[in-house]
């Protein structure tokens, strides 16, 4: 079926097979057309594997961390994109838990909170100052990262990237809609999942850098029980292959008594 539609599809989500397409609007520059592509990549991945409705108010003591997803507008792959990777980073290799809040009566464009004078926008994330002094965590041994790298380091770093973040000076209560606790592997369509691999650099989000890998390369045809998340970006997969892959995927964890018909 042929579409005019700006495409991202295939996503497996367990034993779920999802389509999602959206239109390709007018947007100004070419960081914002990333966001809209790479929002869904990064945050249904998220969603799916770690994403927890919190929907309760918190204690943010003293230092710590506030991301400013609203710092310019319009936003650039540096204030915009980065960030993702760098929850990607903490989430995965640190095993912090991150809080994102955002304000549901809020307007397009609107405030999610005000917090020493600054607004923060676009969905806001916290990093808690307990979490800050965690070291290396992550799936690879040894740490990729030097001898005593804490996560305050890491974001310290990607500030250098262009993450505008500021660090709280007092205690404040706010509504935490979310926790996102853990990240997926994303499997990459082997013809057409280098689109997606584009925006995953965007974000920072690069093989080189999570030693383990943050993606893998498959064809519909290969995909098994271990594939959590796929990304076919720009393809128009026929009913055979999804078919194929969801009966695999079933028959495999048939196998090792583990199916479950949902």
């Amino acid at each position: 079926m042929k579409t005019k539609l700006s495409q991202l599809t295939g996503f497996i989500f367990g034993k779920t097979h999802f389509r999602v397409s959206y239109e390709k609007k007018a947007i100004s520059g070419k960081a914002n057309l990333s966001r809209q592509l790479i929002i869904p990549l990064l945050l249904l991945g998220m969603i799916a594997f770690g994403f927890k409705t919190h929907a309760q108010t918190e204690t943010i003591h003293t230092g710590s961390v506030i991301v400013n997803m609203g710092a310019t507008n319009p936003q650039t792959i540096a204030n915009g994109l980065k960030p993702y990777g760098m929850i990607y980073d903490l989430v995965r290799n640190f095993k912090v838990p991150v809080y994102w809040i955002i304000d549901p009566t809020k307007a397009k464009d609107g405030v999610d909170f005000v917090q020493n004078g600054i607004q923060y926008k676009g969905g806001t994330f916290i990093i808690a100052s307990h979490y800050l002094t965690n070291l290396y965590d992550g799936p690879v041994t040894p740490s990729p990262f030097p001898a005593g790298t804490t996560a305050a380091n890491r974001v310290a770093y990607w500030n250098t990237q262009g993450v505008v973040t500021n660090t709280t000076t007092t205690e404040f209560d706010i509504d935490v809609n979310y926790t996102i606790t853990s990240v997926p592997r994303w499997t990459l369509d082997a013809q057409n999942g280098a689109i997606a691999q584009g925006f995953l650099t965007n974000a920072g989000i690069l093989n080189t850098t999570f030693t383990s890998g943050a993606y893998n390369w498959l064809l519909p045809s290969q995909l098994g029980a271990c594939n959590d998340l796929f990304v076919m970006p720009h393809a128009d997969p026929t009913w055979a292959h999804t078919v194929i892959c969801i009966i695999g995927i079933w028959y495999q964890e048939a196998q090792s008594g583990l199916a479950v018909m949902q």
